[in-house]
């Protein structure tokens, strides 16, 4: 061990961590370290902090003895002395933890397997059940492998293998922008067939934009092959590639509707009443055919048609007469 340094005395104010020297040659003597103990009763050991003259030591502790000027006994540091007071300190400070509360209400635990601690109040710890496929998440490293562990898909967009089922009395909300279309694409093997959606656009009022459509693609999933299906949102008018029902009068079939339906489409009352005919025969009736032109109208031939019938035969017309040419 090495001979303590006692030269000269040290002057010690309580509640101070500055050592004073009377007499002393502290960096003469190349001292950087060690602990200095003074001869007073009720004073502490005060390992020093920095050397910063001959004369003045900061300590890495304050005074707690008496105030007043002392002999002294500077043990110099050396590697074992270091570890010594680092070793002193260590446990000093886990001493002084494990007096906290906190410890306390841990150490009150019985552990088990499976089981998480968790602290239900300031002093107060429990155990919480903590299974194998928990573990299996919370050691993922990002929100990408927490939502892989969990099945779940990426709000921000994703892929999803499977049905999709909605319970009842809920339903499926697009939601964007004024000017951004809301989709639903259908595709074969990634390469889309149709596009059903309603359009983007600024609506400015009058009930303007967000119009349903019906997109066509072709086999090779970009080209563009038409709209097959149009509803103007505002009007109502629906447009079927090329058929334009130039009405926003809604188009039903069945019950009274179907009047109506014809009615929208331009049928006259007249001829509402003949497409319901169940039969030619019936049709004709409705046109005003008599039953005799339906006689003529079933004939097959001009002969047919000049050959009389029984009723109209010459030899049964009373007050006929019948002269044979020679």
């Amino acid at each position: 061990m090495t001979t303590p340094y006692t030269i000269g005395t040290v002057t010690l104010t309580n509640g101070s961590a500055i050592v004073t020297g009377s007499g002393t040659a502290w960096q003469t003597a190349l001292i950087v370290g060690g602990i200095i103990y003074a001869e007073a009763a009720g004073g502490n050991a005060m390992p020093i902090l920095t050397v910063d003259s001959n004369t003045q030591i900061t300590a890495a502790t304050k005074w707690k003895g008496t105030t007043g000027t002392y002999p002294y006994a500077l043990v110099i540091d050396t590697a074992y002395d270091r570890q010594v007071l680092s070793n002193a300190s260590a446990l000093a400070q886990i001493l002084q933890q494990l007096k906290a509360t906190a410890i306390a209400a841990l150490s009150a635990l019985t552990p088990a397997a499976d089981r998480l601690a968790y602290f239900t109040g300031a002093g107060t710890a429990a155990l919480t059940t903590l299974t194998s496929f928990a573990r299996s998440l919370l050691d993922d490293a990002d929100a990408a492998t927490a939502r892989t562990t969990l099945g779940a898909l990426n709000k921000a967009g994703d892929t999803m293998n499977g049905a999709l089922t909605i319970s009842s009395g809920q339903g499926l909300t697009l939601d964007a922008a004024a000017n951004q279309n809301r989709i639903v694409r259908f595709s074969t093997s990634g390469s889309q067939r149709w596009i059903v959606g309603v359009s983007g656009g600024t609506e400015s009022g009058g009930n303007a934009s967000s119009d349903v459509f019906y997109n066509r693609y072709a086999d090779d999933g970009t080209t563009y092959l038409g709209t097959a299906l149009l509803i103007n949102r505002a009007t109502g008018i629906t447009t079927l590639t090329g058929l334009a029902l130039s009405t926003n009068a809604a188009i039903s079939f069945g019950g009274t509707g179907a009047a109506t339906t014809l009615s929208n489409l331009g049928f006259s009352s007249f001829i509402k009443t003949l497409i319901d005919d169940a039969d030619a025969s019936t049709a004709l009736s409705t046109l005003g055919v008599s039953a005799f032109a339906k006689t003529l109208l079933d004939d097959t031939s001009g002969a047919a048609v000049l050959r009389p019938s029984a009723a109209l035969r010459p030899d049964r017309l009373p007050g006929t007469r019948f002269y044979r040419m020679a």
